[in-house]
């Protein structure tokens, strides 16, 4: 039994390294957020609703038809009555019923011409509903890929400072070693036992800053923030190559914000159009059809029965109604101006972002190109002092200085690296390119 007991607590704890070795990568990132994402979830209901707007029924090209029955019973109790020979009667306990049963159809037949302009903007708020949705996925996979990339950015860091780590507790044996045979000083020793503590404490506050990255992450792709992971990827790559000209181009036919703005205008123009409309007569057909009953146990009509169907064809037109038509179609026309206002001003503004976003790619593209020689330089100069201080022809703060400046260029290239990666993917999204394939 113990035996048994102790295969299924291993079963159970290789099973859960294994569950905490879940690597994503960015494939698999963005198909988790598409699916997942609660904004994307909302923007694609929005549309569902925007879609079911669109029907003949709300544009007001049906009829409507309404049905109303009714049912009254009477109770006397006492009914006297006299007849022609003037004799007469009483009745005690009588009970009497009655009955009807209505349907009333409405239909507007014209109204000049509002029922086709309401569908048309219905399917326009439609489309702009496609549009929104489409931006929300888009900047919800912007901020994923920034997420997925400052995950490798904060491990590709911890990297170097383990790195330096390890150099550090290289120099500390060797100072520990030197200091017991007399060869160096005590305060060498606690020097190297000081920057050594110092490293230390940088790694474990980096892997918070890695594991704040991945908590992101995971409440991007909504799922349990605590849940571990690690990603495929382990540098950042930088892949475009952009012509300024065919970005601005681009941006100007292709963004997703700049489309949905675009049909704001045409939903301003048929909401004036509908306004106009309501300046023409209006013709309407009213039918009514009804059953009904009544049931009198005395009287000379003891049971009727009636059914019965009218119809009619209604005519208005309202002539004057205090200019208010008027000051309604006016204020369209300038709520349409206002648009068009807006439409300008979203893009002169992502003009400027994608100038700020391309002026930026660029510069962080030169200094990648000057960090990759530093960093090297750096790496040799380090190691060339790591071989003098242990031949003794170099003192700690030699050494420590080198270490400290490759760690800092290579702590530069990554922020390179990563500053670029992020204006990359803001240059495919104001310009309304694949985002995902960034």
């Amino acid at each position: 039994m113990y035996r048994y007991f102790l295969f299924i607590l291993i079963y159970v704890s290789c099973f859960k390294l294994q569950a905490q070795e879940e690597v994503l990568s960015l494939e698999e990132v963005i198909e988790i957020g598409l699916k997942n994402n609660y904004d994307i979830l909302v923007a694609n209901n929005n549309l569902e609703i925007a879609d079911n707007n669109v029907s003949l029924g709300n544009a007001g090209f049906l009829p409507t038809v309404d049905v109303q029955g009714q049912f009254a019973e009477n109770r006397n109790l006492r009914f006297e009555a006299t007849n022609q020979e003037d004799s007469s009667f009483v009745r005690r306990n009588l009970k009497s019923t009655n009955y009807s049963v209505d349907a009333v159809l409405n239909w507007v037949l014209f109204d000049g011409t509002k029922m086709f302009i309401t569908l048309d903007k219905l399917s326009a708020i439609r489309d702009q509903a496609r549009w929104d949705a489409k931006v929300t996925i888009e900047s919800t996979l912007s901020n994923i890929l920034a997420a997925y990339f400052t995950v490798i950015n904060e491990k590709s860091r911890l990297s170097i400072l383990d790195d330096a780590l390890s150099l550090s507790k290289e120099r500390l044996k060797i100072a520990e070693d030197k200091y017991k045979i007399g060869s160096f000083s005590k305060a060498e020793y606690l020097s190297a036992q000081v920057d050594y503590n110092a490293d230390q404490s940088a790694l474990i506050a980096q892997k918070g800053v890695l594991n704040d990255a991945k908590v992101q992450l995971n409440v991007l792709l909504a799922r349990d923030a605590s849940q571990t992971f690690n990603v495929k990827d382990s540098l950042i790559k930088i892949d475009g190559f952009f012509d300024i000209q065919q970005l601005r181009e681009k941006l100007k036919q292709e963004n997703y914000q700049l489309a949905a703005s675009k049909i704001g205008l045409q939903i301003a123009e048929n909401e004036k159009n509908e306004i106009r409309s309501e300046l023409l007569p209006q013709i309407s057909l009213n039918a009514n059809t009804g059953l009904g009953g009544s049931n009198n146990p005395v009287g000379f009509l003891r049971t009727t029965q009636t059914t019965s169907l009218n119809y009619s064809l209604t005519a208005s037109w309202r002539i004057f109604d205090g200019f208010n038509k008027n000051r309604r179609i006016e204020n369209a026309i300038i709520n349409k101006e206002n648009q068009q206002v807006s439409l300008n001003q979203l893009q002169s503004q992502l003009l400027g972002q994608l100038e700020t976003q391309y002026v930026l790619y660029q510069n962080r593209l030169e200094l990648i190109r000057l960090e990759v020689k530093n960093v090297e330089v750096a790496k040799e100069n380090a190691e060339l002092a790591l071989d003098r201080f242990k031949v003794g022809r170099s003192n700690s703060l030699a050494l420590r200085e080198a270490q400290l400046n490759a760690v800092q260029a290579a702590g530069r290239l990554l922020n390179a690296l990563y500053e670029a990666k992020l204006a990359e993917i803001e240059i495919l999204r104001i310009s309304g390119s694949a985002i995902s394939e960034g």
